[in-house]
Parts: structure tokens; sequence; C-alpha cells
């Protein structure tokens, strides 16, 4: 038994997840009940709570409710301990219940028929199987059910003339009563109907809260006075005199709805119930009817016409349509507008302001008209040209703000005019922009930007375009005549709109790119032999690169260049079987950069139609084979440095033939885990 218990604790999760004090006490608990077995009448095992209840309640707190078990054990420990509710606590119950909290569920069932009322439960509320077969007639409920005063008052009649005959006054006075008693509450619990709601309301405005005689007058006691009055609480029934109620009480006291509740409703209606009504009230009318309702409105002669200015000093699409119609017909004539046109509701002065702020098309390009040939004379321009309709200061700030930024082309032309003259503006105006873009426009726009010249030469850079057909041909043309010298180039023939480094460098990668051509055409895609020719070359160039530039240029011819010349143009058409054929060739020979420029294709565009073709799952299955070859050498290696540079060697390798990251992140080796391994 004491193996058993031990087990039963030790396995359960819920022992073991409690607290250790809880552990420990329940334990040495359960040991001492069962040591004292034999000797005490305590420990039997009757009357032991069962160890299901306390792995149920281990771990809960002391008011969670009781089985039926426990109340069992309560009675049985009552009826030997009397109200010994410390060793009740201690020996039945492990201290898993308080002493407050065993004594006040003594007090709520207080006799052994408690736990015969709970079994009795299980059949419902049949009240007289359960008198029969749980308490033999001889005890009436005495608590579990309500008594009435009408059945206190029975019983002591009955027992004045009957004595102690309980049988006989049962079912004489209390069984059919009972019965018609539920039967009749059931009755009464049928739901309302519209008409008997109605009839509430005119009763209780007629006859106020008399309950019995309403249920006498008007419903002929078919529902008690108790379901009136409660039907009457739980309904938010208003009548119209409660709602005027309502809102003079409001009106002079505010939202004090404690003070209304008792001074008006007499406790009638919660503060609940008043504030939801009165938030009612606004459903569906907006502030304008409540304030019309409850406060009278008066308007007087300022707001009147404050209200009409406001009104009035705004045109509409149509009016401003109407008004250039008036305009083109009469003149600024704008009396004889505002009365014919605007039946004077439009003041002169007010048509003669929006006319004047308001710029029409043929106005903006007579303005830079008259800029390009006067220059910033505003005076004269709005009397020769705008005929005084436009003052002053509107031309001036029409043009200001007409202002727009320089274009890529004007900036370049301003920073080689500056360059070249100087900060000298009205002669970049005039020879350079032919006076469409004033001294004052210049000076700005080159003050707004940084003035130092590395800046300027910053900005210009930006503002470059692509290098067109005609300007690879100038620039090849210009090496072959004046060699290397790019100052001279750039003066000469791109007007310094290319930078010496920029020339310098396309020349270059030019040349390289040619070259590339030039092999794949005559040796295909053999890299062996592309790679022999190129060291080569580039040999020579070390050695004696004007003989090479010579030779290089001699060599190429018109056939040639007419069959690189498709390449230059970056090919936005459906790809052709021969370019499908040599893409994988060129991906796996140069890597995709080098690929793109020999097709003349984005990057993108390459990687997405290579990308979509079976030979890529095989590119990555080369990669893969190749990352395993490479890894076995790692394992032959001995020397951690050494590994390391074949690793890096490899990675760099792995870059240049392909740019596919997803694919180096897959098959990249970790060279730390293999020179660990070593």
């Amino acid at each position: 038994m004491l193996f058993r218990i031990r087990f039963q604790i030790l396995r359960n999760p819920r022992l073991r997840q409690s607290s250790s004090v809880m552990q420990r006490r329940l334990f040495n608990s359960n040991l001492n009940l069962i040591k004292r077995q034999s000797t005490s009448p305590i420990g039997s095992e009757t009357n032991l709570v069962p160890m299901e209840s306390i792995d149920n309640n281990v771990g809960q707190s002391l008011t969670t409710i009781w089985t039926d078990q426990e109340l069992k054990t309560l009675f049985d420990a009552f009826f030997k301990h009397g109200e010994n509710w410390r060793l009740i606590s201690k020996e039945y119950f492990q201290h898993r219940r308080k002493l407050l909290s065993i004594k006040n569920k003594w007090k709520l069932y207080g006799t052994e028929e408690g736990v015969k009322l709970l079994e009795g439960s299980k059949h419902g509320k049949y009240w007289k199987l359960m008198f029969k077969k749980y308490f033999q007639a001889n005890q009436t409920w005495n608590g579990f059910v309500n008594w009435t005063k009408e059945e206190e008052r029975i019983l002591k009649d009955d027992v004045s003339k009957h004595g102690d005959d309980w049988e006989f006054i049962f079912k004489e006075y209390f069984e059919k009563p009972r019965e018609l008693e539920s039967k009749c509450n059931s009755h009464l619990s049928l739901p309302w109907a519209k008409n008997e709601i109605k009839l509430l309301e005119d009763s209780v405005s007629k006859h106020g809260k008399d309950w019995k005689f309403i249920s006498k007058e008007y419903f002929q006691e078919s529902r008690t006075p108790l379901g009136l009055c409660n039907k009457w609480k739980r309904t938010n029934i208003w009548t119209k005199v409660e709602q005027v109620k309502l809102e003079d009480a409001v009106l002079k006291h505010g939202k004090d709805w404690e003070f209304i509740s008792k001074e008006y409703f007499e406790t009638k209606h919660s503060t609940r119930k008043l504030k939801s009504k009165w938030k009612s009230f606004f459903k569906g009318r907006t502030l304008g009817d409540a304030v019309k309702e409850y406060f009278p409105v008066s308007r007087t002669p300022s707001s009147l016409k404050h209200r009409w200015e406001r009104s009035i000093n705004y045109l509409t699409e149509e009016e401003v349509r109407i008004l250039q119609d008036a305009v083109s017909k009469h003149g600024k004539d704008w009396e004889y507008i505002s009365k014919e046109y605007f039946q004077t509701i439009k003041t002169p002065r007010l048509l003669e302001n929006k006319w004047n702020n308001h710029w029409t098309d043929d106005e903006v390009r007579k303005l830079g008209d008259a800029v390009a040939k006067h220059g910033e004379c505003w005076n004269l321009i709005s009397k020769k040209y705008f005929e005084a309709s436009r003052t002053i200061s509107s031309i001036n700030h029409k043009w200001v703000r007409s202002i727009k930024n320089l274009t890529e082309e004007e900036v370049r032309i301003l920073i080689y005019a500056i360059k070249k003259h100087g900060e000298d503006w009205e002669f970049i105006s005039k020879e350079y922009f032919q006076m469409d873009r004033t001294p004052r426009e210049i000076s700005k726009e080159y003050f707004q930007m940084n003035r130092s010249p590395r800046e300027l030469e910053v900005k210009w850079k930006t503002l470059l375009k692509r290098w067109t057909e005609k300007e690879i041909r100038k620039l090849r043309d210009a090496v072959s005549k004046h060699g290397k010298d790019w100052q001279l180039i750039s003066k000469e023939y791109f007007q310094a709109n290319r930078t010496v480094s920029s020339l310098e460098d396309k020349h270059s990668r030019s040349e390289e790119g040619n070259m590339r051509f030039d092999m794949i055409k005559e040796h295909g895609t053999d890299q062996e032999k592309i790679f022999d020719l190129k060291t080569n070359i580039e040999n020579q160039e070390i050695y004696d690169t004007k003989s090479t530039n010579d030779n290089y240029t001699n060599m190429r011819n018109q056939e040639f260049y007419n069959a690189v010349k498709p390449y230059r143009k970056r090919n936005k058409h459906s790809w052709t079987r021969e370019e499908e054929q040599t893409l994988p060739k060129l991906i796996k020979n140069h890597g995709i950069k080098i690929a793109a420029e020999m097709l003349n294709r984005s990057k993108r565009s390459l990687y997405s139609h290579y990308r979509n073709k079976e030979h890529y799952c095989d590119s990555l299955m080369n990669i893969q084979e190749k990352s395993n070859t490479i890894s076995k050498k790692f394992q032959k290696v001995s020397d951690v440095g050494v590994a390391k540079d074949i690793e890096t060697s490899w990675i760099r390798n792995l870059d240049e033939s392909s740019t596919y990251k997803s694919s180096l992140q897959r098959c990249r080796i970790n060279w730390q885990q293999l020179c660990l391994q070593n």
C-alpha cells in the first residue's frame, strides 16, 4: 500500500509541477495516514479522500468547487470529531481546504441531508420523487426550498389543527398547492405580447405603480404583481410625458443622471437608461435640429453681412467661364458685366481682382515674348503688352514663378560657357541662350549649384547621356589621327562635353570589346585559343603599344564593322536559335557580364532567359561537382593557409564564371570546417 501511493504521487505530473512544499506536505500526510490505518479509525480507507480527488485539486486554489466525495468525507468527519475543523482539515483534506472554507461549507448545508440533496439533483426538479427516495417523508425541506409567507401561515394553522402528522399535512395542504403553483408559474412565464405591453404602459401612466390593482383590473390576475413589476423594470418603456420630463430635466440640471433619476423619476429609470435614452434622442437628427429645438437662433446683421460676403467672393467654374466670355465680348467694363451677367451679385471690384489674378495661355506667351525683347522692365511690359490690366507686382510674381529649372542641355551649355568666358552673364545669355534665359536666371542657376570646378564637373558627368554611335565613330577616327591625346580630342571633337578620363575609359573598353568580337568571329567559342591570343596581344602591348595599336586598327575593315554593328544596338526582339545555342557556351567560358556585352543584351534579360532553360540546372550540377572535387583537395591539404588560398581562388573563379548569387551560396565551401577536419 505504501509503495502504491508513493508511486502514484511520483507518477502524477500535476504533483511534480506543484511546489516542493506542497509535494512534501502531501507525501508526509499520506504516509502518516497509512501508518495510523491499523490503530486509528481516522485512517480507514473509507474515510480517506481518494487519490483522484487529490490529483485533481493539487495546484488549484483553495476556493474550488467541492466534489461529492469531499462533502461525504466532511459529513463523516463532523459526526466523528464534531467542530474540530483543524483536525478535519489536517487529517481528511491534508490542508487543501482552509478552516474557514470547511466551516462555511458546513454552515451552508449543516446536516447530512445536503449530500442526499446533491444525489437527488440527478433527477432534476422532481421534488416528490426526491422526497420519497432520499428523505422517506420524515422531514420537510427546511430551507432547501424557499418558503413563502402563505405557506408559513398554512403550516402554522395545520400544526395547530393536526399536530405532528406531517404526512397528512403534506398530502392535503402542500403537495397540490406546490404543483398548482408550478403550473401557474409556467403559465405566467409566457412571453409578453405587444398588446400587454401597451396595456401596462397605459395602466402605469394612469394609476402609477399600484401593481396589485393593475393585476386585478387590467390583467385579471393572469399576470402577478411581481411579474408586472419585473417587466416594468426590465423593459425600457418611455411614455411621452416621461420624455418631455427628461428633456426639461437635462436643460435645467445638465447630465446629472443620479439627481434626475431620484427627483424626476423616483429611481424608476436607472442612470444608465437615462443616458442611453438621451443619446437615442439625437439618432437621425443633426446638431442644428437639436439647437433649433432647444435654443432660439437669432441672426445679427453683421453675421448676415459676413456670410453674404463670403459666398460672394467665391467664383465657381461656370462663373469663371461666363467672366471670360464677357471680357472677350465687352472688354473690361466691369460695371456692365456685373449688371448684365451677374445681376450685381458680384461687384465690379471683385470681378476685376478675379480677372487680374487669372492668367490665360495667351497672356503667359505674351509675357515670355515681352521679357525676351525688353528684359525685366515690368513697367513697360505692363503698359505696352497688358494695357495696365496687370500690375507690376503681379507680372513680376508670375514671371518668377513660371521660371523652371534649366534642362540638361542648357546646364551643359552653361558649364561650358562658364569655363570658357567666366561669369559674364550678359554675354552668355546673348551668345548661348539668345536671351531665352535672362542673365539673372543664369546667375541664379549658377549660384544654386556649387561653384567649385570639381562639383560642376560631377554635376556635368551625371547629366551626360550614353555614348551614341556617332560619338563612338568620332572617337575612333580621332584616335586613329591624333593617337591618345585626349585633351586635344576633347576640345576639337567633343567641345569639352566629354572629359579626358571618360574618353580614355571608353577607348580602352571599346578596344577590349572589339578585340573580343574579332576573336569570336575568327575562332568561335574556343576558350583556349582566345585566351592564348589575348595574352599574346597584351604582352605585345606591354613592350610596344604603338605598333600593336597600328596593327590592330589596320586589321579592322568594313566587313568586320558590318558584322559587329548589330551587336552595338541593344536587342529588344525575341531570341534567335543561334543566340540560344551560343548562350550556355558564352556563359560557361566568359561569364554572364561578358556574355551580355557580346550579345548586346541586358544582364537581367540574359539571366531570366538563361534561368528558364534546362542548361541552368546542368550548370548548377557542374558547379556542385566542382565543389565536391575542390572539397577533396581540401582534405588532402594539410596546411591551413594553403587551403584558404585554394578556397579563395576557387570562389573568385566561381564569381567570374557565373554571377548567380543563389548558386554560389549553395555551392560555397565552408573551408573552416574542412580545415578543422584535417
